[in-house]
């Protein structure tokens, strides 16, 4: 009988369904709120919404910052759809009269180039059309385009907020097309989130689309664009939310979970799918390339002064982009088939620091300025696989620098490392004073083993810039790691700064081709028991490496056909 009244209940929810309209342009929120005669308010909406409900959200720029607290059920879940895709359809957070072009930038005397309006408050991010721009800060440092605290040299365009005034340069070299910002669409988003990184959702302001239901949302929002909030594009509390097709820009993140990123978290958010969504902070990797080549120019006495990763302008501190698409990430989340690309980290330490059960699969990572995935500080019973990772400085990352837990139960296969021949270029410069590793670990010396294992198999690797491993010293003596039935190309096995190899790690059946001389003996260790080194990457499959876009062709039937992302057979 049980049964058949929550049948009952399930086809009557079902059959009072309602579909909302929502127009920013035409509509009214004292409307029908139907096709017909729409409402204005994604905010007003929120308010009337119930199980099995579909909200079409109609094309246009929807200014508000949304508070769902009305959810659905497992059987009937709330749906937000825009009708003609993310592209036309954009939540934003960004100010209103600087977005609509209403407030005129005035040059500034003295400093050709920099532009201001009146701001009351620093905004978190800016951006030139669809460009990301780097925050100064100090206004000076704006003025010469350095960063005084690394010291290097910083990006040929930026802001900084002064005395009441927002101030902008754009690149001189005419990069960003016209230098007067007032040929742009120019998007201040509001102030950051307190806390040392940014990231506290303390007001509505933070998050351009917060579900705050009492339990599980059971919410669907596809085909948005999430644009400049104070720091995320989607606030999940409870769980159980899909967030599919969407886009973000000037965002510090797109999707963050419930609780705190970094500290031991008092909630985790569960049962969050993040699909087919696009993330990006462009133009960082173009802006780190030009500073690379800048730097090259100089003599070896001024490089010498520089910071050692002088290109790491944006890590570190309440500005951070060391977060990308998914920040507090909980229990059981899905990161799938999105396309994470000129950004800092794809997936980083706040991203999946205190998951549990969490699957990150089938994604694209192109043009990263540190590491696609970490695997750290205290993740559990992670799975990563099918990825592809294109130009991508270090690509894997195992570094818990927080204490116990130490990260427990770690895979990463099927996945594909490949570089372009721009990519390969710019990472391989020996005036980085740094050849990276495909795989970084670094552990503290209290850790002894890795939990569970910390697994790489049946990954393709073709890794041109550096070696296999970057590791630190106290991670030589690391148990519990094992690279089995891997094919990879590199320039040698790698290690520490002192020239330690690992001495417990474990290397089976793995096809290993030296992309140097010096690297042969090391990556015959590599290849381990049942392994191959091979004379050249030609013959363990490697065929040929797209120069354009970093693709792998392989030999039908050889080992390197074998492994690496089933996404890109």
């Amino acid at each position: 009988m049980k049964s058949l009244i929550t049948v009952s209940f399930f086809i009557v929810a079902i059959a009072h369904a309602t579909t909302w309209h929502v127009d920013p342009l035409k509509g009214d929120d004292a409307a029908a709120g139907d096709a017909a005669s729409p409402f204005r308010t994604l905010t007003h909406v929120v308010k009337l919404v119930n199980p099995g409900d579909t909200v079409l959200a109609h094309p246009g720029v929807y200014f508000e910052h949304v508070k769902l607290e009305r959810g659905g059920t497992a059987e009937a879940p709330i749906n937000f759809k825009s009708t003609d895709g993310r592209a036309a359809t954009i939540i934003t957070g960004a100010n209103r009269e600087l977005r609509e072009q209403r407030l005129v930038w005035e040059p500034v005397v003295y400093t050709p180039g920099l532009y201001r309006v009146p701001m009351k408050e620093e905004p978190a991010t800016l951006l030139c059309d669809e460009l990301n721009l780097y925050r100064y800060p100090s206004l000076d440092e704006l003025r010469s385009f350095t960063v005084q605290n690394m010291p290097a040299p910083g990006p040929k365009h930026g802001f900084a907020w002064a005395n009441g005034f927002l101030h902008v340069r754009l690149h001189p070299a005419g990069k960003d097309g016209d230098a007067n910002p007032n040929a742009h669409v120019m998007k201040a988003s509001p102030a950051r989130g307190q806390g040392f990184r940014g990231d506290e959702i303390d007001t509505r302001q933070r998050a351009n689309f917060a579900t705050v239901t009492p339990g599980p949302a059971h919410v669907v929002i596809e085909g948005f664009t999430f644009e400049s909030p104070g720091f995320c594009g989607v606030w999940v509390r409870h769980g159980h939310v899909t967030v599919r097709d969407c886009r973000f820009l000037g965002c510090r993140t797109g999707v963050r979970g419930w609780d705190r990123p970094e500290k031991k978290p008092r909630n985790l958010s569960e049962d969050v799918i993040v699909e087919k969504c696009e993330y990006t902070e462009h133009p960082m990797y173009a802006d780190v390339a030009e500073i690379i080549e800048e730097v090259t120019a100089l003599a070896e006495a001024e490089r010498a002064e520089l910071a050692r990763f002088f290109w790491w302008h944006r890590k570190g501190g309440a500005y951070s982009s060391e977060i990308g698409l998914i920040a507090a990430a909980g229990r059981r989340w899905q990161i799938r088939d999105n396309f994470i690309h000129d950004t800092l980290d794809g997936l980083s330490f706040m991203s999946l620091s205190w998951s549990e059960d969490a699957v990150v699969s089938g994604n694209r990572f192109e043009r990263i300025v540190d590491n696609a995935i970490d695997a750290e500080n205290h993740a559990q019973r992670l799975r990563v696989h099918d990825n592809v990772v294109v130009d991508c400085f270090e690509p894997f990352s195992y570094q818990p620098l927080d204490k116990e837990p130490w990260p427990a139960d770690i895979v990463f296969e099927h996945n594909t490392v490949s570089f372009t021949r721009a990519g390969a270029a710019l990472w391989g410069r020996e005036n980085l004073g740094w050849h990276p590793g495909c795989v970084k670990i670094y552990v503290l010396p209290e850790q002894a083993e890795a939990p569970g294992g910390l697994v790489f198999r049946e990954n393709l690797i073709w890794f041109p810039t550096g070696s296999v491993l970057s590791i630190n010293q106290t991670a030589t003596a690391l148990r519990g790691v094992s690279f089995a039935s891997n094919v990879v190309a590199a320039w040698a096995l790698g290690g520490t700064e002192k020239g330690l190899a690992a001495q417990h790690f474990e290397f089976s059946a793995n096809h290993a081709a030296a992309l140097s001389a010096q690297g042969t003996e090391s990556l015959s260790a590599f290849a381990g028991a049942g392994g191959v080194l091979h004379p050249d990457q030609a013959a363990p499959g490697i065929v040929k490496v797209d120069a354009d876009t970093g693709k792998i062709e392989t030999r039908a039937d050889s080992p390197a056909a074998m492994v690496g992302s089933h996404s890109v057979k």
